[in-house]
């Protein structure tokens, strides 16, 4: 769960983060616990769970604007499907994927990664995109096979519950769509996006054992797991070769369980996007970007050691700070 995104279904008025002070400390406000406590592998699903309850509910008043009924087994009227609005009315911008109120941050790191390195594979009007124009639609290719792009998605009370684009635009929430029918072996346009949860990050149970990265380039994947430090560096170098130290390949990793990883101001079990890496005499930052598209910086040691990049989640990582919780990377390569 992204408890940036919980926040603003639970807030009574739209947040704008720019002028928050402290977001961490409204995001417990609107919770209830401490974010350590949110993020902690060993309760989020659950808290997941029980934070969302009221709002799967009853909903209080909201504007009679719903164009469909919530998912079977809901009260009427809580979930509402309403139209995504423009695909992307600037462009793929990197920035846009926002992770939701589910645990599917290793998909929403993917669709950033894809933005990043390849972002003519989400424009359905360049050669070789991954999403193409079906009749007056849109068909996202995932595997072998065509998925059909939903154009609605599931709004509370006309607030987004699920990915979104920061920008307004709409094709992080519509692939996620199209991923939950694929995943889910939906039939009805309006998969149950809830089910997301926990169900992308590889290696997952079956029948969820999938690679976004795989799924949505099409390409040859490559997975980098359980080897020591230096040797994960020598990996990210070829994946962001000099002099510029980007990467060329869309890529993405993965923190592992510990919540330690708080101290270091990473999230535990948890992916990112991989944007490069930079090195400076001795010491080396991997520039990263947290799904959630909030500051990467969570714990009180952090706030001196990485490097903010925008405000958008987007950050240099120390790599001793890194290294010891790097859980896997892995990247996909055309050709």
């Amino acid at each position: 769960m992204n408890p940036f995104a919980f926040a603003e279904i639970a807030s009574p008025t739209p947040i704008d983060w720019r002028s928050v002070l402290d977001p961490v400390a409204l995001v417990a406000g609107f919770t209830g616990m401490p974010l350590e406590r949110l993020i902690d592998p060993a309760w989020s699903v659950a808290l997941t769970r029980q934070l969302l309850a009221p709002y799967l509910g009853a909903p209080p008043s909201c504007p009679a604007t719903a164009s469909g009924p919530g998912w079977q087994g809901d009260v009427p009227g809580a979930v509402s499907w309403r139209p995504a609005g423009p695909w992307a009315p600037r462009g793929i911008d990197v920035r846009a994927p926002m992770q939701g109120v589910v645990g599917d941050c290793y998909l929403v790191a993917s669709l950033a990664a894809l933005a990043w390195s390849a972002p003519h594979l989400l424009d359905p009007d360049r050669p070789g995109a991954r999403v193409v124009r079906a009749g007056p639609g849109l068909e996202v290719v995932l595997g072998a096979g065509r998925v059909p792009v939903p154009a609605e998605v599931p709004t509370y009370c006309g607030r987004m519950l699920f990915a979104r684009g920061t920008d307004g635009s709409a094709w992080p929430a519509r692939i996620e769509a199209a991923f939950a029918r694929w995943l889910l072996q939906d039939r009805t346009g309006r998969p149950d996006l809830r089910r997301l949860e926990a169900s992308v990050m590889p290696p997952a149970p079956a029948p969820f054992d999938c690679c976004p990265l795989g799924l949505l380039t099409g390409w040859r994947t490559e997975t980098w797991e359980g080897i020591d430090a230096e040797a994960s560096w020598r990996v990210l170098a070829a994946l962001c070769p000099p002099p510029e130290g980007i990467a060329r390949h869309p890529a993405a990793l993965a923190t592992g369980m510990g919540l330690d990883a708080l101290e270091a101001g990473l999230v535990p079990n948890h992916a990112y996007t991989l944007f490069g890496i930079h090195r400076e005499g001795d010491r080396r930052w991997v520039v990263l970007r947290n799904p959630w598209a909030h500051f990467p910086p969570h714990g009180p040691a952090a706030l001196g050691a990485w490097h903010s990049l925008g405000g958008d989640g987007a950050g240099a990582a120390p790599w001793e700070a890194l290294a010891p919780r790097l859980r896997f990377v892995q990247a996909a390569f055309s050709g």
